[in-house]
């Protein structure tokens, strides 16, 4: 039997933030995300699970909540130690959203090597969001096996007999032309 409630991963970042509310409320509206609060013996919302494509990705709680020390990255004036790579549908538009949002841009949307397209921007409670959308496939890949393959033909030319004695009837001539002089 699976322990977990419907549409929770088996780990799930819990983040402290400032204020409860104007976070999940800024999180819907910045980044299409959809939030599910829940309340608590005193009829308070005090935690709230947020969704992407039907799953939770993280969970919120305000600061100090239930005892916790947990303080946001901006409220200890930091930059989170952690971050979050999200896939997307589109790139640029949820770039566009968050920064008119209020979120500080770190990387404006750009096609990276690893073959996704990709921004980072910095929330209102200092934590850092990656967005991406998979573009194509890398290069290197490609790069690679063509290396491989050329590796493979070098190593079976030397095994060649025909080549191998080549090799040896040139360094003969070299030795009998320094023996000449």
């Amino acid at each position: 039997m699976d322990p977990r409630p419907a549409r929770m991963p088996w780990l799930s970042p819990y983040l402290a933030v400032r204020n409860l509310e104007r976070t999940a409320d800024f999180y819907t509206k910045a980044f299409g995300f959809k939030v599910k609060g829940m309340k608590d013996q005193h009829g308070n919302i005090n935690h709230i699970n947020v969704f992407h494509k039907n799953t939770v990705i993280c969970m919120l709680h305000p600061e100090n909540a239930m005892g916790s020390p947990a303080r946001a990255p901006a409220s200890l004036n930091i930059t989170a130690s952690q971050s979050f790579y999200v896939f997307v549908d589109n790139v640029d538009k949820i770039y566009e959203k968050a920064v008119a949002s209020g979120c500080r841009s770190t990387v404006s949307p750009e096609d990276f090597y690893w073959g996704d397209r990709m921004c980072t921007v910095i929330d209102l409670d200092g934590y850092s969001w990656s967005f991406a959308k998979e573009i194509k496939k890398p290069k290197a890949k490609a790069k690679k096996k063509k290396a491989t393959t050329a590796k493979k033909k070098k190593t079976s030319s030397k095994k060649s007999p025909a080549k191998s004695t080549k090799k040896k009837v040139t360094k003969k001539k070299v030795t009998k032309r320094k023996t000449k002089k």
